[in-house]
């Protein structure tokens, strides 16, 4: 038996339950964790239990990625050793060379809260969009999600001439 947490609010109530139950927890972060918007959004308290409680307690810390594992040890002031690298169980193999229909496009998807903590790695997104928008015009793509840097990540897209993105806009029901 194992309790698995992940950011954000049920880190505490999972780490307490499992101490309660005599059984380890894990935290898995899928990205790089931003502590001024967790300090704004769940105020100081919140970084202070997870720094000093949550983290400390925890049977393993692990990152979806090197980047990630790197700014969970800064933002938290631990050995990245500690941190363990799970990636996400998506082989890329599987994917290539699986055919598109008959004259149609190249198509990219992203699908993400558009909030402080995810701008970096939207961002990067982008990049990649426009990367393959220059290797193949045909491309076209889809962002699904909102929130409080939606007008800027647009402003951005715009401004490495991704003028044809189609913004979905916050979705329920995506699977």
């Amino acid at each position: 038996n194992i309790v698995h947490a992940q950011p954000y609010l049920s880190l505490l109530p999972s780490a307490i339950a499992s101490l309660n139950a005599g059984i380890p927890y894990v935290v898995t972060f899928h990205g790089p964790p931003n502590l001024r918007a967790f300090a704004s959004h769940f105020g100081a308290a919140f970084l202070h239990v997870l720094t000093y409680f949550v983290l400390p307690r925890a049977a393993a810390i692990i990152a979806v990625s090197e980047e990630t594992r790197q700014a969970i040890a800064e933002a938290f002031g631990i050995e990245e050793s500690t941190v363990e690298v799970v990636r996400n169980a998506l082989h890329i193999e599987d994917f290539r060379g699986l055919a598109s229909p008959e004259g149609s496009s190249p198509a990219g998807l992203l699908v993400s809260r558009l909030d402080d903590d995810k701008e970096r790695s939207v961002s990067a997104a982008l990049d990649l969009f426009a990367e393959l928008k220059r290797l193949d015009a045909r491309w076209r793509f889809q962002v699904v999600g909102d929130g409080g840097i939606a007008q800027s990540i647009r402003a951005r897209a715009e401004a490495i001439k991704l003028n044809d993105i189609e913004w979905c806009g916050a979705r329920s029901g995506i699977s």
